[in-house]
């Protein structure tokens, strides 16, 4: 299993342009390991729930977290981001397809 670092250095390699501020990486790291924690927060406590409460908690996260994801590509679409970089790295060689 990767580590958070490692995850982060695959997250940096193929979303964040090379040539961002140290102090904006910074910031962005910081950010990205807060939302690890926070979904390993989320974790342990649908571990605590009943098994019904916990499957529709964790629908319900999956659903904004979808709705999220479709906010982010239709900015893209419109023109209001910048696109995703095109030069990203490989996916890890031991994630399993979906």
């Amino acid at each position: 299993m990767q580590t958070i670092e490692r995850r982060w250095s695959i997250f940096r390699v193929r979303y964040i342009e090379r040539d961002v501020p140290p102090d904006v990486l910074r910031e962005l790291h910081i950010a990205y390991y807060e939302g690890f924690r926070a979904m390993l927060d989320t974790i342990r406590q649908l571990a605590d729930l009943d098994e019904y409460v916990a499957r529709s908690t964790l629908d319900r996260l999956h659903a904004e977290a979808r709705a999220f994801n479709r906010t982010i590509k239709e900015s893209f679409n419109a023109g209001t981001q910048a696109a995703p970089r095109q030069d990203r790295a490989p996916e890890p060689a031991n994630r399993k397809a979906r």
